[in-house]
């Protein structure tokens, strides 16, 4: 029985590693800031605290208006980034219902936070994620296998899937694809890094590729509540204590 309890106590610690290995590490973007189509005006100085994503329907044709442009350091990714990492971003407002969210690469880092506008704003490429967008949209959350490429492809990192060397900087840009059936703005306003509110994260969502002390990043957890994974070893600990319980019954009895 010894022997036995010895094994049910290492499968309960395999148990709770699996349990809290998946861990959410969320770094806030060094850099943010929207911009206005042809517009010259710096809003990452003016209008610090929001992030717009707007298109317009005029004359019967969608012109995409404002886009988000965001800026994220990897400089402590130390391993293969996993496919299940994302971009998330709060909204503050709607304008409008409908619609798709767009999220594109930018590969030039260049760009600062108190200079970009809507006449030097860097080239976009093409569509990494879409989200659709409607009045109840609280928040855009993109992910999916060609996002982690890109970040992969822009970390320096190389191993694994990842052969690509890159800068550690990976910029994005947002914007709306749609105007619905009326006139007028359709998007989203979000909440920026300066803002009081939940601010904009890139969630990375391996373990090993990155090291917290050095990412600043904002928050960090189990994929669900403390509590949730309390009960969880409970369960798992319960479970092995019936059985193993029962095991030394049919043993003894058998004597």
């Amino acid at each position: 029985m010894e022997k036995l309890s010895k094994h049910f106590r290492t499968l309960l610690a395999i148990m709770l590693l699996v349990a809290f290995s998946t861990v959410v590490f969320a770094a806030d973007p060094t850099a943010d800031a929207y911009i206005r189509e042809a517009n010259s005006t710096n809003f990452g100085s003016t209008d610090p605290t929001n992030l717009f994503a707007v298109s317009v329907a005029s004359l019967g044709s969608c012109v995409p208006d404002s886009f988000v442009y965001l800026k994220f350091s990897l400089t402590s990714v130390n391993a293969e980034i996993g496919s299940s990492s994302s971009i998330v971003l709060t909204t503050n407002s709607t304008l409008g219902t409908t619609g798709n969210l767009v999220l594109y690469p930018v590969t030039d880092d260049s760009w600062a936070e108190g200079t970009i506008n809507g006449t030097n704003e860097p080239a976009r490429g093409s569509s990494l994620a879409t989200v659709s967008i409607a009045s109840s949209t609280t928040t855009a959350t993109f992910t999916g296998a060609s996002l982690a490429t890109y970040l992969n492809e822009e970390s320096a990192f190389v191993g694994g899937g990842d052969p690509t060397a890159g800068d550690n900087n990976a910029s994005f840009a947002i914007g709306v694809e749609g105007c619905g059936a009326g006139t007028g703005a359709q998007g989203l306003r979000f909440n920026s890094k300066e803002s009081a509110g939940t601010k904009p994260a890139l969630n990375l969502f391996n373990p090993t590729a990155v090291k917290l002390s050095t990412l600043g990043a904002e928050e960090t957890g189990p994929p669900f509540p403390i509590s949730t994974a309390a009960v969880i070893a409970g369960l798992i600990f319960l479970t092995g204590a019936i059985y193993f319980g029962r095991r030394k019954d049919i043993v003894r009895d058998h004597h």
